[in-house]
């Protein structure tokens, strides 16, 4: 059964697709979600980039970059994300 909040699912899954589907940015998105909401940041923020990196035009990417900027008062790079 799994137990609420128990996000080790969601981080096999998204490593998953991104072991499938490496040019898929949607992989490194969901992953760095993931990692967001566990308070990893610095990881998360290197799946943002990749997935930005992939599909730079993709601007919830963007934006979720700059809300990890953000939470880590890295101001300036947050407002230049967003």
């Amino acid at each position: 059964m799994k137990k609420k909040g128990d996000f080790s699912q969601s981080l096999k899954a998204s490593q998953t697709l991104i072991d499938i589907a490496p040019f898929d940015p949607e992989g490194f998105n969901n992953m760095g979600n993931t990692l967001t909401v566990l308070g990893r940041l610095d990881e998360a923020e290197e799946s943002f980039k990749r997935a930005i990196a992939i599909n730079p035009n993709y601007s919830d990417f963007h934006n979720n970059l700059g809300f990890i900027f953000a939470r880590s008062n890295k101001l300036y790079e947050a407002i230049k994300s967003y």
